[in-house]
């Protein structure tokens, strides 16, 4: 009967499975996990590359994209209560350079703000609706790891909020977005012009307008005004 045949071990990892579905490919590239479910959002092990820490004074490129496709917009008031919200969370905390809304994920270029102008804004909050984060960081100014939670959460209670209102006026229950949100870095002068090239041609790369100068959700118009 000869040597009995060596048995190979089958891989456990979640996602170790030889076909997927092209919702979850991009996930599998880098980690082999599936998404999956827990509270508001739908969790992903974001690739270490896409969940760069926040630090003062640099730029980041952040992304905000929806459960399987969900539109995160049915009509125009919704885009604004989206704006309205994101500034109401991260005015104190981040300069916004360009963005882009599509349908069912959006595309901010943004810059942390320097440390010392950070804690005077933080400060000018009133006590009773200061975080718990955001007293961290006034008690250890210098800690870069209290700063990029507190950015973090704001970013998680900004986009609860958007859920819990849009849930509210359509009548509906569950998650929108998937979390953690995806934030790069923008290394030099060169990659923040092609980022912003980038995010105002995207509407244009996904087939809602033809030319991207004709879509009116991102700030390609309010910069020329500048």
């Amino acid at each position: 009967w000869g040597r009995p045949r060596r048995r190979t071990r089958r891989s456990h990892r979640p996602g170790a499975h030889r076909s997927v579905s092209h919702r979850n490919q991009y996930t599998l590239l880098y980690l082999y996990s599936f998404p999956y479910i827990t509270g508001k959002f739908l969790t992903v092990r974001t690739p270490v590359k896409y969940k760069a820490p926040f630090s003062p004074g640099i730029f980041y490129l952040k992304v905000f994209r929806s459960i399987d496709g969900l539109l995160l917009f049915q009509e125009h008031s919704d885009y604004l209560l989206f704006l309205q919200q994101f500034a109401s969370y991260f005015h104190p905390v981040l300069n916004t350079l360009a963005y882009s809304l599509l349908n069912n994920h959006t595309h901010f270029i943004v810059q942390i703000k320097e440390r010392k102008l950070l804690l005077e804004q933080i400060m000018a909050i009133p006590d009773k609706f200061r975080t718990a984060a955001m007293n961290k960081v006034l008690t250890d100014a210098a800690n870069d790891s209290l700063l990029d939670t507190m950015i973090e959460r704001q970013a998680n209670s900004f986009m609860a909020s958007y859920v819990n209102l849009k849930n509210f006026q359509t009548d509906r229950k569950g998650g929108l977005f998937q979390s953690p949100f995806r934030r790069s870095f923008i290394t030099n002068d060169g990659h923040l012009n092609q980022a912003i090239i980038y995010v105002h041609a995207n509407a244009q790369k996904h087939g809602i307008v033809n030319d991207y100068k004709q879509h009116i959700y991102n700030s390609y118009h309010e910069i020329l005004k500048v």
